[in-house]
């Protein structure tokens, strides 16, 4: 069994990095796009990293949020289909 069929539905924690911090790094990323640019000027290469900055953060922001309204919609439907069964 691999490991991640294996603990697919644990309700294991395997953040390595506290909630807060979690919570913050996208606005972090962005944080760092902004002050790259603003202290190191507008160079190709600058303002490359602050696009790639700002984009991870708008993907992890999406990502979270798609993964978390899923999660709740299971946690309806099992909820929902517990209900029914007994």
């Amino acid at each position: 069994m691999s490991f991640t069929s294996e603990f697919k539905y644990a309700e294991v924690n395997f953040m390595w990095l506290p909630d807060w911090l979690y919570e913050r790094l996208p606005f972090l990323y962005v944080a760092a796009s902004g002050i790259s640019l603003w202290l190191l000027g507008a160079s190709f290469v600058v303002t490359l990293s602050a696009v790639l900055l700002t984009g991870a953060a708008v993907l992890t922001c999406s990502r979270r949020h798609n993964a978390r309204r899923l999660a709740a919609i299971r946690a309806r439907h099992r909820e929902s289909r517990q209900r029914s069964l007994g």
